[in-house]
């Protein structure tokens, strides 16, 4: 039992390193551009925390492929690591649908 309490940290932290820590930055950057800091300056904080992001998400798929080796029948560690498969699928079918969106753009002379 004490293992899955391990597992199940391991988990939240994953979770918060992936998609707690983008959600947060966001706000961060919203609020910065409501209360009336100016375009360049958002984005430089948009564009160094983008930077600082990548390790974290990084990280928490680190951490979640070691709960998946350590603590296998841990069912926290099975739904994240089905969670990160559905959204890298998305990121996937994105990219892929802006390559399609900009080959269209080209082929009709749009630019």
């Amino acid at each position: 039992m004490d293992n899955n309490k391990k597992a199940n940290k391991l988990c939240l932290i994953s979770l918060g390193l992936s998609f707690g820590l983008p959600l947060i930055f966001g706000i961060v950057c919203a609020a910065l551009k409501a209360f009336g800091m100016d375009e360049e300056s958002v984005l430089t904080v948009t564009t160094v925390g983008s930077i600082a992001l990548c390790p974290a998400e990084i990280a928490g798929l680190i951490l979640m492929i070691v709960v998946r080796a350590k603590y296998p029948s841990n069912k926290f560690g099975k739904v994240l690591m089905i969670i990160y498969i559905i959204v890298m699928v998305l990121g996937v079918l994105a990219v892929v649908y802006m390559i399609g969106s900009c080959f269209q753009s080209c082929q009709n002379g749009m630019w």
